[in-house]
C-alpha cells in the first residue's frame, strides 16, 4: 500500500536567498488576501476557475507573482471558501434540527490570511537536486539552496520516493525557512503477524498523549504547549495534526496507527464495564467507578479503553483477514449510526485484566 508522509527540510540560505524567499512569501500572502476580498465582494464564491479568470492578471501585476504561483492562489482561496460553505451548511442543518443555537460566523467577513506559508508544485516551481539541494522559485527567479532534514526522510528522498507538492514555511521566532514536502512511499501491507503489539493512546489538552500498555505500564506526555496553541487559535487543529504525526511516525517505525471510536473512553470502567459521567467527577483527572470503585488517572483509563478496543479490532482482523479501520482512513466516528451503535455495544463487553497482557472477555491472548 502507499502512505503519504511529510518531510520537513531546513533550508540553509544565504542572506540574499533569505530575503528573496521572504519577499516571495509576503507577496503570495498579499495575493491571497486580495483574492479573498474579491471573492467576498462577489458573493463569497468558491469556484476556483472563476476566481482564476477574474484575478489572475491582477495578482500577477499587483503582487509580481510568477505564473504558477498566480494559479495556486485562486485554488487555495477557493478551497478556503468551499470549506467555510460546508461548515455553514452543516451549522444550518444543526440549527434546524435544534442541536445548536449558535450561528456560524465564518462567512461574516472575508477570510484574512496571516501566515505567509507558500504552496509549490513539484517540477513546476520547485525541484530537488543532488547533494541535498532544492531549486525553488522566487519573485526574482529560481534559487538553489542546500537543505538538511530528518535522516529517514532524506533517505526516502534519495531512494526515489514519489515527490508531491510542497509548502515553504517560515519559522519566525528562529528566522529559518523550511520546505515541507509530500512524499508517497510504498510499504508492505500490514498483517496480524507483523503487527502483534498493541498500545492505546489517549490525546487531550492537559496531557498531549497518555499511553496505556497491555503490561499495565503507562507513559504521560505533557500538553501545555498544545493547549496554549489551541486556545490562541480557538480551534482543535493541533490534535488533528497530532493524529497525522502519529500515523507517519508509526510508519517510520514499521508500525501503524489506527483510530477507534473515542466515545465514553474516559467514562467507562475497564474492569467492570460500568459507564456514566459520574465516574469522572467534574470531568477532572480522577476516575472513580461508581459501581466497583476502581480508581485511576482518567486519561489512563481512556488509553486503556482505547487499547481494549484496538485488541478487538485486531481480533476481527485475525479472523477475517481484513482490517476494518485502515491506517490513514477516516475516523470511525464518522460512520453510520447503526454500525457505530453495534461497535459501542461490543466495546461494553471488554474488560481489563489486572494481570500483565490482559485478554479481554471473549478474546484470546495476544
Amino acid at each position: 500500500m502507499n502512505q503519504v508522509l511529510t518531510a520537513k527540510l531546513k533550508l540553509l540560505t544565504t542572506p540574499e536567498q533569505f530575503q528573496a524567499l521572504r519577499q516571495t512569501q509576503l507577496a503570495y500572502r498579499d495575493a491571497l488576501n486580495y483574492v479573498s476580498q474579491y471573492s467576498f465582494a462577489h458573493g463569497k464564491k468558491s469556484n476556483q476557475q472563476w476566481l482564476q479568470r477574474e484575478c489572475y492578471d491582477e495578482i500577477r501585476v499587483r503582487c509580481g507573482l510568477p505564473a504558477q504561483m498566480a494559479c495556486n492562489v485562486p485554488r487555495q482561496v477557493g478551497a478556503t471558501y468551499k470549506g467555510l460553505w460546508t461548515k455553514a451548511r452543516k451549522n444550518a442543518e444543526q440549527r434546524k434540527a435544534g442541536r445548536t443555537k449558535k450561528r456560524f460566523k465564518g462567512l461574516d467577513q472575508a477570510p484574512h490570511y496571516v501566515c505567509p506559508t507558500l504552496a509549490y508544485n513539484f517540477h513546476r516551481d520547485y525541484s530537488l537536486k543532488g547533494g541535498q539541494q532544492v531549486s525553488i522559485l522566487t519573485l526574482g527567479g529560481r534559487v538553489i539552496v542546500p537543505y538538511t532534514g530528518y535522516h529517514k526522510h532524506v533517505a526516502l528522498i534519495e531512494r526515489g520516493a514519489k515527490i508531491g507538492a510542497a509548502k515553504l514555511w517560515y519559522d519566525k521566532p528562529k528566522k529559518r525557512f523550511y520546505v515541507l514536502i509530500s512524499l508517497e512511499v510504498e510499504v508492505a501491507d500490514p498483517t496480524p503477524q507483523t503487527h502483534q503489539r498493541v498500545i492505546g493512546v489517549d490525546v487531550g489538552q492537559r496531557y498531549l498523549a497518555v499511553v496505556g500498555r497491555l503490561d499495565n505500564g503507562a507513559s504521560f506526555f505533557a500538553g501545555k504547549e498544545v493547549r496554549a496553541k489551541a486556545d490562541r487559535h480557538a480551534s482543535q487543529w493541533a490534535f488533528a495534526e497530532l493524529h497525522g504525526f502519529l500515523a507517519y511516525k508509526a510508519l517510520l517505525s514499521d508500525s501503524m496507527a489506527v483510530k477507534v471510536d473515542a466515545d465514553y473512553t474516559s467514562q467507562a470502567c475497564p474492569t467492570c464495564g460500568y459507564t456514566c459521567e459520574a465516574n469522572r467527577p467534574k470531568k477532572g483527572l480522577l476516575f472513580e467507578c461508581q459501581n466497583c470503585h476502581y480508581t485511576l488517572h482518567a486519561d489512563l483509563i481512556g488509553a486503556r479503553n482505547v487499547a481494549l478496543r484496538t485488541l478487538l479490532l485486531r481480533q476481527d482482523w485475525m479472523s477475517t483477514g481484513v482490517l476494518s479501520v485502515r491506517p490513514g482512513a477516516s475516523s470511525p466516528d464518522t460512520s453510520d449510526r447503526e454500525a457505530k451503535a453495534a461497535r459501542l455495544l461490543r466495546y461494553a463487553e471488554l474488560r481489563w485484566s489486572p494481570d500483565a497482557s490482559p485478554a479481554p472477555s471473549g478474546l484470546g491472548s495476544n
